[in-house]
């Protein structure tokens, strides 16, 4: 296969190339989200310069773009990188997994890098003779080749370096470039930590419409949006979703998550060790642009949630298991509903000291 290193920078929303981290070198810290992919597509190309400073015993992440977990399912590690020394002051080995015909962990090693030296990885899958190959190639040559028979698109992956689940690896990274899709294919660019929301023009609500993430979502927090209703529907359909990656496993998928049924909004929050406590309203009306805010905040020296529709208060109680949540995902329409037939609004979100 005929590796390629030119490079063009597109800013519009089709295949392209985005610059995810600078040309600025980049500690490797456990847990570090820098991005969410809306779609990672099954022709894509990252290109990285890693930078080892030294080898311990057993895994270190270095990389890892997943679907939400370590290794719960296929997308969890599309692709995850490791160093793993398997000796003591060995240098030991590169470990590299992604999901390759049907395993969703399938691995290759490669020798460990020279110490306190850049070296050059892009690691891609590409049509090749219409077949998908999954290639590795070190400073230029391919090292490693596997035609990978099951591709799959991945939603809403997540980005780590490292990743949440091993130490992080004592070394450095930069340049980490994606390429993905095919010429011609549209796709929605990554997008990056962000401490607030503003979007002051009016959003269709849509399944699995991944409009930012944000850095944190603190304990004490405001968010407003305007909602309208087209029609009602027989089941839930979702409007709002702040996640830190489910729609309801950990305390922190409903963050809030917010629904409608049988005409009333449903509201889910984490709140008081209960993941999933909820409010549910009177009746809505259709056709009418209806003021929605919710607050978390202190006071006297206590945390309460509150909702308010259309400047009323219609819901508040104490939170006695306040969090912060770090890397939260907001959907206006989330991957596990249809969409309420409707749109929001002058969006706001924001923390509050």
């Amino acid at each position: 296969m005929k590796m390629i290193f030119g490079f063009v920078l597109l800013f519009v929303v089709t295949h392209g190339l985005d610059m995810m981290t600078g040309r600025y070198e980049l500690s490797l810290e456990q847990g570090k989200l820098i991005a969410t992919i809306p779609v990672l597509a099954m022709s894509y190309k990252l290109s990285f310069d890693l930078k080892p400073k030294s080898y311990a015993y057993g895994f270190h992440s270095v990389l890892h773009f997943t679907v939400g977990d370590d290794l719960s399912k296929y997308g969890d590690r599309t692709p995850a990188l490791w160093f793993r020394q398997y000796e003591h002051n060995s240098n030991g080995l590169l470990h590299i997994a992604a999901p390759i015909n049907g395993n969703p962990n399938g691995q290759t090693s490669i020798n460990a890098f020279p110490l306190n030296v850049w070296t050059n990885v892009v690691i891609s899958q590409q049509l090749v003779d219409n077949k998908y190959v999954f290639t590795i190639g070190l400073n230029g040559t391919n090292v490693f080749s596997e035609r990978n028979n099951k591709p799959q698109k991945f939603d809403n992956v997540r980005v780590y370096v490292s990743d949440p689940w091993y130490p992080p690896h004592n070394g450095s990274i930069k340049n980490l470039i994606l390429e993905n899709g095919e010429p011609g294919e549209s796709l929605s660019k990554p997008l990056y930590p962000q401490s607030s929301i503003r979007r002051d023009g009016e959003e269709i609500l849509k399944k699995n419409n991944l409009i930012a993430l944000l850095s944190n979502v603190e304990k004490s927090f405001y968010m407003f949006f305007q909602l309208i209703l087209n029609k009602f529907s027989d089941d839930f359909r979702s409007v709002i979703h702040f996640t830190i990656g489910e729609d309801n496993v950990k305390y922190g998928d409903r963050i809030p998550g917010i629904w409608i049924f049988e005409e009333k909004l449903h509201v889910g929050f984490a709140i008081s060790g209960e993941k999933n406590e909820y409010f549910v309203s009177k009746p809505l009306l259709l056709d009418e642009w209806i003021n929605i805010e919710i607050w978390q905040r202190v006071e006297l020296g206590k945390f309460y949630f509150s909702v308010f529709i259309d400047d009323v208060e219609v819901y508040k109680v104490q939170n006695l298991n306040a969090q912060v949540f770090k890397g939260v995902n907001v959907f206006a329409g989330d991957p596990w509903y249809e969409a309420q037939d409707g749109a929001i609004r002058d969006f706001l979100f924001k923390n509050k000291n």
